[in-house]
């Protein structure tokens, strides 16, 4: 059940940032909100701030590919999603120390910081 928690979270993530890049948004502001609000929490120094920052673009880019891609196979999609959000944690294992893996599982599973999108964005 967390797991599953945790995907709706991820798929959240993804499709908001990409309404808000389709709608006229911009990517890089929404992937530097989603960084400063995931660095803030996790105590990042400033190389891993980019490290994340980088990522993170990367991972909504992707997100948004298979969003188009598979929009017709659900089934599909949630599985390259879930392709995306563990490749993307362990991209994210490979910089991140323990304490802070630990919470950014913390903060991942707080909806509202995962999205880092407050409610007023959302709008």
């Amino acid at each position: 059940m967390k797991n599953l928690t945790i995907f709706l979270a991820f798929i959240l993530l993804c499709t908001t940032g990409i309404s808000f890049a389709q709608a006229g948004g911009n990517l890089d502001a929404r992937v530097a909100t989603v960084t400063r609000s995931m660095s803030a929490n996790l105590g990042l120094n400033e190389m891993d701030y980019i490290k994340l920052k980088t990522l993170n673009h990367d991972n909504m880019v992707k997100a948004s590919e298979i969003n188009s891609q598979y929009l017709n196979d659900a089934t599909l999609r949630e599985m390259k999603i879930s392709e995306l959000q563990a490749d993307y944690e362990n991209q994210l294992r490979a910089f991140l120390s323990p304490k802070q893996m630990e919470a950014y599982i913390a903060y991942k599973e707080n909806k509202q910081n995962y999205t880092a999108f407050s409610a007023e964005e959302l709008k």
